[in-house]
């Protein structure tokens, strides 16, 4: 069984203090547990486990679209609340590659502050690109020092393909560690 409180009969006293009984039912009202407002509606007062609403409304038309005049937010009608109407900017589509995405499993597990930061300020689809793009320069880069540092040359390639393939191999390899090390897990 609800009760209906009128505006009248509300007094917003500190929360050691029992408001005041309602006139009709002649009932006291106890202490509150919280305090709500519904829109359009006079009120809804939550105490202890009862809850008392007046619904009948201020306004029988309401408006599907409010606009705030101080904030310049927007809000729509949902059912009986008006809910703001927030949207993330779009982001650009960009392709992201095979370091892009080792960035990414990074942040999930290991920088989820980072992770969350990027992904609700729309820019982690650029991050990735942007890493994924340095890291592929930054390999095609080591990778040809350390060939000419270490002399595998196409001459070598011709006298002796399996020892070509296998010191290109380990340079590979090496360069890929120094960009997990600068430019994936950090």
């Amino acid at each position: 069984m609800t009760n209906v409180i009128h505006p009248t009969s509300i007094v917003f006293v500190l929360p050691q203090t029992p408001f005041r009984r309602h006139p009709e039912t002649s009932k006291g009202l106890g202490y509150p547990k919280s305090l709500c407002f519904v829109p359009k509606t006079r009120c809804l007062l939550v105490y202890s486990s009862q809850i008392y609403i007046d619904f009948e409304r201020t306004d029988k038309n309401m408006k599907k679209h409010y606009v705030d005049e101080q904030t310049g937010t927007i809000y729509t009608l949902q059912e009986d609340y008006y809910v703001p109407d927030r949207t993330l900017p779009a982001e650009e589509e960009k392709p992201i590659g095979a370091w892009g995405r080792r960035r990414l499993q990074f942040l999930e597990q290991h920088r989820r502050g980072t992770y969350f930061y990027l992904l609700t300020t729309c820019q982690l689809n650029g991050h990735l690109a942007a890493v994924d793009e340095q890291a592929r320069s930054l390999l095609f880069q080591l990778v040809t020092q350390m060939a000419e540092q270490e002399q595998v040359t196409e001459t070598l390639k011709a006298a002796d393909q399996m020892q070509w393939v296998q010191r290109m191999n380990s340079i590979r390899h090496r360069a890929e560690e120094i960009v997990y090390e600068q430019m994936i897990y950090v």
